[in-house]
C-alpha cells in the first residue's frame, strides 16, 4: 500500500481511535493476503477454519477482527462476539460465563446456521447497543 493510500486510510479510519495503528494493521492483512493468495477471492476459497487460523496470527488481529472479516467479507456462517454483544447478553440475562469462546458457541448453537440470519442479528444487536 502506497503512502498516498495509507494517508486515505488513515483519514477514513479516523473516527475508529487508534487510526495509525490499524491503518498499519490493515496494510499488513493486504500484504499478507496478496504475497500469499495474490487476491482476497483466492484466500476465501479456503475453508473457514484454514482462513480464521491464518488471521489470528497476523499482529492486530484478534476473534472479532477476524470473525468480522469471516462472516461480512467471506460469508462464513461464524458468528461476531464483541462488546455489544457482550452487553446485549447481560441485559437479557442470557448467560452466566462471557468469554468469547463460549459466548460464540451459544449463539451458533441456538442460530440456524445461516450467515444471513448471523449478520442480521449481530447488526441488531449494535443498533440496540449504540445510544439513541
Amino acid at each position: 500500500m502506497g503512502k498516498k493510500n495509507r494517508k486515505l486510510l488513515e483519514k477514513l479510519i479516523r473516527p475508529s481511535g487508534f487510526y495509525k495503528q490499524k491503518a498499519e494493521n490493515i496494510s499488513r492483512l493486504c500484504e499478507f493476503i496478496v504475497e500469499n493468495y495474490k487476491s482476497l477471492e483466492k484466500f476465501l476459497k479456503q475453508d473457514l477454519e484454514s482462513c480464521r487460523r491464518q488471521l489470528l496470527k497476523l499482529p492486530g488481529v484478534g476473534p472479532e477482527t477476524a470473525d468480522s472479516i469471516l462472516l461480512y467479507v467471506g460469508e462464513f456462517p461464524i458468528f461476531v462476539i464483541d462488546e455489544y454483544t457482550r452487553r446485549f447478553v447481560k441485559k437479557h440475562n442470557l448467560a452466566n460465563k462471557l468469554s468469547y469462546d463460549y459466548l460464540q458457541q451459544l449463539f451458533q448453537q441456538n442460530l440456524p446456521n445461516d450467515v444471513k440470519v448471523y449478520q442480521d442479528f449481530h447488526a441488531m444487536i449494535v443498533l440496540e447497543g449504540k445510544p439513541r
